[in-house]
């Protein structure tokens, strides 16, 4: 149990993460739209107040997690908004 949660605390701790969660996708694809916001869901479901300092990039003060959610916020699509505002709720 330990090593796992060591792994998931140095996989959200790389800066990598944050690069990829600010890639400029194209999201005129609806499946990309869907697959990208999961995974924006199932990262914001794993921060906790040690994890959270991960998504913070102090060298550009953002929280890209954050500001890419909030782009979905108001989304067509019912699930990618639903989605979204849950990001932000876990977020906050």
């Amino acid at each position: 149990m330990i090593y796992s949660l060591l792994s998931i605390d140095y996989i959200l701790s790389h800066p990598f993460l944050n690069k990829l969660i600010s890639f400029k996708f194209n999201f005129y694809d609806e499946e990309l739209v869907d697959t990208f916001i999961s995974f924006l869901k199932a990262l914001a479901l794993s921060i906790d107040s040690t994890t959270i300092k991960f998504f913070m990039n102090a060298r550009t003060n953002n929280f890209p997690l954050l500001a890419i959610t909030c782009k979905f916020f108001n989304h067509g699509e019912t699930m990618v908004k639903n989605a979204a505002r849950i990001i932000i709720l876990t977020i906050f």
